[in-house]
C-alpha cells in the first residue's frame, strides 16, 4: 500500500498531462471543425472531430510515455530499495488507473460534443457515434494494451539504450511513410500474384470476429508484460 501511495504521488503530473493534452486537442478539433462548417458546410451530417482527436492525442501520449516514465521510476525506487516485486505491480495498477481515468474524460468530452452539436446542429445525424467506442471490453482491452506497451518500451529502452531509441525511430518512420506507399502498391499490382498475395492474407485477417481479434490482443498484451517482467525482474538500474 505505501509504494502504490508512493506511486501515485510521483505519477500526477503524468495524469495531468494526459488530461490537459485531451482537453486541448477537443477543443481544436472542434475549431476545426466549426470553420469547416463555416466554409464548407454539410447537408445532413456532423463528424465529432473533437472526441476523435482527443483519443488518438490521448493514445499517442500514453503509448509513448513510457520509453521514459518507467525507467525513471525504476531506477529511483529500486535504487531507494524498494523491491522488484513491490514495486511493478503498483506501477501496472497507476498505470491502469490512469487510462482508466483518460478514458473516462474522453467519454465526458463526448457526451459534452453530443450536446453541443444537437443544440448547434440539431436535425443532423453523427458518422461518428461515440458510445460503440466506448464499451467497457473495447476500453479494458485498450488500457490492458497500452500499459503492456508502455512497460515493454519502457524495458527495451532500459536494456538497449539508443539502440532501442534508434528501433523505436525506424519502426515510427516505416509506420508513417511506409504505410501508405504500401497501400498504394496494393492497388497497383491487382490482378498480379503479388496482388493475389495481398488479397488472401486481406481475407484472411477479415475473417477474425470481433471477440477473437480482441482475445489476441489480450494474449499479446499478457506476453508483452511476462516477457518484460522476466527482463526487468533482473536488470540492474542506470542512473
Amino acid at each position: 500500500m505505501r509504494e502504490l501511495k508512493a506511486q501515485f504521488c510521483a505519477r500526477r503530473g503524468e495524469l495531468f498531462l494526459i488530461l490537459g493534452v485531451e482537453a486541448g486537442f477537443f477543443i481544436l478539433g472542434e475549431i476545426l471543425f466549426a470553420v469547416i462548417m463555416h466554409t464548407e458546410g454539410s447537408e445532413n451530417t456532423v463528424f465529432q472531430i473533437g472526441t476523435l482527436a482527443a483519443v488518438i492525442a490521448a493514445a499517442f501520449v500514453i503509448g509513448t510515455m513510457g520509453i521514459s516514465v518507467l525507467p525513471l521510476h525504476f531506477n529511483l525506487a529500486v535504487s531507494m530499495r524498494t523491491a522488484r516485486k513491490r514495486f511493478m505491480p503498483a506501477f501496472l495498477l497507476v498505470s491502469c488507473l490512469e487510462n482508466l481515468t483518460a478514458a473516462g474524460a474522453a467519454y465526458l468530452l463526448s457526451l459534452l460534443e453530443t450536446r453541443i452539436m444537437q443544440t448547434v446542429y440539431s436535425g443532423m445525424s453523427r458518422e461518428f457515434v461515440s458510445e460503440y467506442i466506448f464499451q467497457w471490453k473495447y476500453i479494458l482491452a485498450a488500457c490492458l494494451g497500452l500499459v503492456a506497451l508502455n512497460m515493454f518500451m519502457g524495458m527495451l529502452f532500459m536494456k538497449y539504450g539508443q539502440i532501442a531509441w534508434a528501433g523505436f525511430w525506424v519502426l515510427w518512420v516505416i509506420s508513417t511513410v511506409g504505410a501508405p506507399k504500401i497501400y498504394k502498391l496494393m492497388k497497383q499490382v491487382q490482378g498480379t500474384v503479388l496482388g493475389d498475395i495481398f488479397r488472401s492474407v486481406s481475407d484472411f485477417t477479415g475473417g477474425f470476429t470481433e471477440n477473437g481479434i480482441l482475445a489476441a490482443a489480450v494474449i499479446v498484451s499478457l506476453s508483452l508484460l511476462a516477457v518484460s517482467w522476466i527482463v526487468l525482474r533482473r536488470q540492474e538500474v542506470k542512473m
